[in-house]
């Protein structure tokens, strides 16, 4: 298996292993090989086999995605999910546990980014016609996240934002039939973000109430609030101020940037078929 495969396994039998203070390399492999003898992943194996526990010695995972899961779980900890011990007094590997932090990312019932092949899934699969030059930039936010660099990551997040709503803005602006509204914006298309945004805002107080309930619900936090949190947040740190953000920051726009950009693209599909 591939390690962008594995690695969402890893995390789900994280996620549902009996005992933190149990915790060990090769006891989170032997689960993950359980998981894919379980699962069918693993029908069948040629290769050597070394320790763990296998429902059958001809149905084992094969040495190299052993070998990968526990490159993950270096990952892991190196991303502060996991720490190696299981206390003070036990300090070193092959223990293992679960950080506060990892604990609260794997309590989330939705995908997290330190599974960027299935936030990327889960992403497209809400925003089918997701663009291409945006979901570029998410993907470089997830890299950058899992690498621990949350100025770069914040930066690309506020990059893609920033595509999905030009591409919002065009498709609105073409959609407004009032002469004077329309020309309003047409004076701001070459503007900076914040202006075209501010004359969207404007223009879409006369345009919201007609709008389906579906789309016009929590339009206002959905929309303007985490638009402008991740455009803030990006210039904060797009200038030289020696502002931080932190791991818990990061993660929270990533988590957030979902639910928002599939409202930018519902918005997107409503106005290129529906006149205002």
């Amino acid at each position: 298996m591939d390690s962008e495969e594995l690695r969402p396994i890893v995390l789900h039998v994280l996620k549902t292993y009996p005992d933190n203070r149990s915790l060990s390399v090769a006891g989170v492999i032997d689960a993950v090989q359980r998981f894919g003898v379980n699962k069918g992943i693993y029908p069948q194996h040629t290769g050597q086999f070394r320790g763990g526990i296998s429902p059958s010695c001809e149905i084992l995972m094969p040495l190299e995605d052993r070998e990968k899961a526990r490159q993950i779980l270096w990952q892991l900890i190196i991303e502060g999910v996991l720490v190696p011990g299981h206390d003070e007094l036990n300090l070193n590997l092959p223990h293992l546990r679960i950080t506060e932090y990892g604990k609260k990312c794997l309590q989330e019932d939705a995908v997290i980014p330190h599974d960027p092949d299935g936030y990327l899934k889960y992403l497209k699969g809400q925003v089918p016609s997701l663009d291409p030059i945006a979901e570029m930039y998410v993907s470089e936010a997830l890299q950058a996240y899992l690498r621990g660099l949350m100025l770069s990551s914040t930066v690309m997040l506020g990059a893609a934002s920033e595509k999905s709503f030009l591409l919002l803005f065009d498709v609105y602006v073409a959609a407004i039939q009032d002469t004077s509204r329309n020309s309003k914006l047409q004076q701001i298309q070459n503007s900076f973000i914040k202006t075209k945004f501010e004359g969207f805002q404007m223009d879409f107080e006369y345009t919201k109430k007609s709008l389906p309930k579906e789309l016009r619900e929590n339009i206002d936090l959905q929309l303007t609030a985490i638009f402008n949190l991740i455009r803030i947040t990006r210039n904060e740190i797009g200038h030289p101020t020696g502002t931080r953000i932190d791991r818990g920051l990061a993660y929270s726009n990533l988590r957030i940037f979902v639910p928002y950009v599939k409202r930018i693209y519902d918005l997107v599909d409503y106005f290129s078929e529906n006149s205002v």
